[in-house]
């Protein structure tokens, strides 16, 4: 918990001294809102579009954390500051959570900024309910933790392959089609679709989406996405020590 501290912290001071990229952050969300209602007026199915996929852009913006912490940590493993870390006491897991942390959290308070200016800037035909609007609480937290999970999965790939970042942006191109973000999973094809079923990225949308145009808290659903959470976390969890085992045995990590 020390280094997850000292890691947000970091991270906190070094936001404050970057105020353009913040403000440009602030606009992305803005334009996000635009660019989706009036392609919803365009298509001519503002009240049943828009709402829908106002859920599935949450997750899009909280991906976007994702090249970001993969950004960083490449900068921090050429000055030597990964190094460091990674000789201390505290797993490698912990060390890769604990770097994408703050990164993802800003990320999800974005999503939310998202949503907050599409139902209220915008109108989205939304259900505002009590049980709708735990539903959306519950499906960013599980959004964010399944991200978290994608990053510290892919930092383990950095320690392995130097192109990680590539394929963390390869990732930002297949989330909305395996997330659910623009449309329904059942229109992909049956290979895909099962694809798709299988991986974790569309059930907190389905859950935001429940309470956003349902209102209602979808139990089975916030059951699912809770253990896919604890199941991505794991992976990524048990992917970190090998990795850097790998890194170094290949000297990429000087440091024991």
């Amino acid at each position: 918990m020390n280094l997850l501290r000292v890691c947000v912290w970091r991270d906190w001071l070094v936001m404050r001294t970057r105020t353009p990229a913040l403000l440009f952050d602030l606009f992305a969300v803005l334009m996000t809102a635009v660019v989706f209602y009036y392609l919803a007026q365009y298509l001519d199915r503002g009240q049943d579009f828009f709402p829908f996929v106002l859920a599935g852009l949450t997750i899009v913006r909280i991906h976007g954390a994702v090249p970001r912490v993969l950004a960083s940590s490449t900068a921090r493993i050429a000055d030597g500051s990964l190094e460091v870390l990674m000789s201390g006491r505290a797993r490698p897991a912990v060390v890769f959570l604990s770097e994408g942390a703050f990164e993802l959290a800003r990320g999800m308070v974005l999503a939310i900024g998202v949503l907050l200016v599409g139902v209220g800037v915008f109108g989205a035909d939304v259900t505002l309910t009590a049980p709708g609007l735990a539903a959306v609480a519950v499906g960013l937290v599980g959004a964010t933790l399944i991200l978290l999970a994608l990053s510290t999965a892919l930092l383990a790939l950095l320690m392995v392959l130097r192109e990680a970042g590539a394929v963390g942006s390869f990732s930002g191109v297949l989330l909305p089609i395996l997330g659910g973000v623009y449309f329904p999973l059942t229109i992909l094809p049956a290979p895909l679709e099962s694809i798709a079923r299988v991986l974790p990225f569309h059930v907190p949308v389905d859950v935001i989406r429940s309470g956003l145009t349902a209102g209602v808290f979808p139990t089975t659903q916030v059951a699912v996405l809770a253990g896919a959470c604890a199941a991505s976390l794991a992976i990524a969890a048990l992917l970190a020590r090998p990795a850097v085992q790998h890194a170094r045995r290949a000297g990429r990590l000087a440091l024991e």
